[in-house]
């Protein structure tokens, strides 16, 4: 576990080094509460967001609906890095930009160690 954190952490690094993320001009969602869209975003920090899905809501569908919400706040795209059932509620976690971007390839690489915790 040390050293996949170790690796992880060296791969941050090296990403945030290649990406052009530009911290200031952070990405802003008004804190307008969805619900009845089916979604509620609960946390965002820099390249990531933290969506509560109702249930019975396609994750597909909450994608495209945070996406609508993306675009009309200037965001850059969303890579989806967990998904959910259909009939299941609860939290997916999405990175702000494409499936290249230093946001996705860390939260990305976080499953893929199963570095990632309920």
């Amino acid at each position: 576990w040390v050293l996949a954190c170790s690796l992880l952490h060296e791969e941050l690094n090296r990403w945030l080094a290649l990406d052009s993320f530009d911290d200031s001009t952070p990405f802003e969602v008004s804190p307008i509460d969805f619900r009845n869209e089916g979604f509620t975003i609960l946390l965002q920090q820099r390249g990531v967001l933290a969506v509560l899905k109702a249930a019975d809501i396609s994750t597909e569908s909450i994608i495209e609906r945070v996406q609508e919400k993306v675009a009309l706040s200037g965001g850059r795209g969303l890579t989806c890095v967990s998904r959910l059932d259909f009939p299941t509620s609860g939290v997916l976690v999405l990175a702000l930009g494409s499936q290249r971007s230093t946001s996705a390839n860390y939260v990305l690489a976080q499953f893929a160690g199963r570095l990632a915790r309920k």
